[in-house]
């Protein structure tokens, strides 16, 4: 049988590695030909029933004809084809002079960014098809290898010089400025870390980077994969500058998409030391520069709020309970309808109670619920332990645990019970006689 299954898997093995389809071990899934049951088949003999799913460490396959079925190591004796691509002719980066006193220099004050701090964070301000643009440039050992151009008009047009999978923003220090130690910031835009570079000029140091990018549209809820991780590939590409870091200040936009790149990033930076910038009503760091000052951008990004964990809240979070608990006390629960019981105890709804007593006492009379008084483990479990006792005339109901002070008290309340109607009615009260203190 061991035997017959390893030839089976051999047979399967050299069958996909002979299909146009999957002879490159690409990942994905795939339908093709069967050889299990193809040369068998009187019909359909172009059916493509064998379901064939590749990843990064196994083959799983699937005959929806025959039943066939099984997995196996993806490169387990398979000398791997190499898939021809053709590479991507890059564009030699000339950088033209960057223009002080042009349209681009004039429109980048009005978003409230000096040229000063654009030029050290590596931008170039030109004119291109006489437009003004600004370009965001990308190094690799002090060579500039691609550029991001955008229009410096309300169209905001984007094109690349070659392409970059890493995060934009160069990072100078000011040797006369205290630094905001481990902490990184990243923006959705490239004017936003801008933005937050010219509010920190005369402050602090502080490092901040943009996606390349921008923001996607869904949520990716697959596991993630370092290695297929397309869109987010500049967070492993730069993952050393995140290696020593505590606080990561994701200052992504105030709107849906911003949202989903804030989540995308907290799930491949840890969560835990992930924080979100209050714009106070703006949509980004731009946005509240331009329409508020330095002051107040530096104020939201260093009072970044924690990217909430899922159990886990602040003491704001029980603001109202807190404010409820202070002006109305603890809550007393649904009342019993007697007096003397609710002396003792309510009921409330996330608490358990036991009730005790003897056969035809009237335990499911007083209470009304299921009697677990032969369970001991409810004893040590329950919040509020009851024993009903009946006596001569009377219904005695002994609160005998009483774990919430506000819910409950140890004691004991006496009724008297009526056969011709079945009601109960307040008896006078009875001396415990009882030590019920455990």
């Amino acid at each position: 049988m061991e035997g017959q299954a390893l030839a089976e898997k051999e047979s399967i093995r050299n069958h996909i590695s002979s299909n146009s389809k999957t002879n490159d071990y690409r990942h994905g899934q795939y339908k093709i030909t069967c050889p299990s049951c193809q040369n068998e088949r009187s019909k359909n003999r172009r059916d493509t029933p064998l379901s064939v799913n590749i990843n990064s460490e196994t083959i799983v396959y699937h005959c929806h004809h025959c039943g066939i079925n099984g997995a196996m190591p993806r490169t387990q004796g398979v000398k791997m084809k190499a898939v021809k691509t053709e590479p991507k002719k890059l564009v030699k980066i000339v950088l033209p002079p960057t223009d002080n006193k042009g349209k681009a220099s004039e429109w980048l004050k009005t978003r409230g960014i000096s040229v000063e701090v654009a030029e050290l964070s590596g931008c170039t301000l030109t004119e291109k098809n006489k437009k003004p643009v600004i370009g965001f440039t990308f190094e690799d050992a002090s060579k500039t290898v691609a550029v991001k151009w955008r229009t410096c008009d309300s169209e905001k047009l984007f094109w690349w010089d070659n392409s970059a999978s890493r995060l934009w923003g160069r990072q100078v220090h000011n040797d006369s400025l205290p630094t905001v130690e481990s902490t990184i910031v990243i923006t959705e835009g490239e004017l936003d870390m801008l933005a937050i570079k010219e509010a920190f000029k005369d402050h602090s140091n502080i490092d901040v980077y943009s996606v390349p990018n921008g923001a996607p549209n869904k949520i990716t809820e697959n596991k993630i994969d370092p290695s297929e991780d397309g869109r987010f590939k500049y967070i492993w590409q730069d993952r050393e500058l995140f290696k020593d870091v505590d606080k990561i200040v994701l200052a992504t936009d105030n709107d849906k998409n911003g949202e989903i790149l804030a989540s995308e990033l907290s799930r491949r930076l840890n969560k835990a030391r992930c924080y979100t910038v209050n714009y106070k009503g703006h949509k980004d760091a731009n946005e509240l520069l331009v329409h508020t000052d330095s002051e107040t951008v530096r104020n939201q990004v260093l009072n970044a709020e924690p990217v909430p964990l899922h159990g886990l809240n602040n003491i704001d979070f029980y603001a109202d309970e807190f404010q409820s608990l202070y002006d109305q006390g603890h809550p007393r629960g649904i009342t019993t309808g007697f007096d003397s019981v609710d002396k003792l105890f309510s009921l409330q709804t996330g608490y358990l109670t036991v009730v005790t007593g003897y056969p035809g006492d009237g335990k499911k009379n007083v209470v009304t619920g299921v009697d677990v008084a032969k369970s001991m483990a409810f004893f040590s479990k329950c919040d509020t332990g009851l024993t009903v006792y009946r006596g001569q005339g009377t219904v005695d109901i002994h609160c005998w645990k009483a774990r919430w002070q506000w819910q409950s008290s140890i004691g004991v309340a006496s009724l008297t019970f009526n056969p011709l109607n079945g009601r109960y009615a307040e008896a006078e009260e009875v001396e415990d006689s009882y030590d019920w203190e455990f």
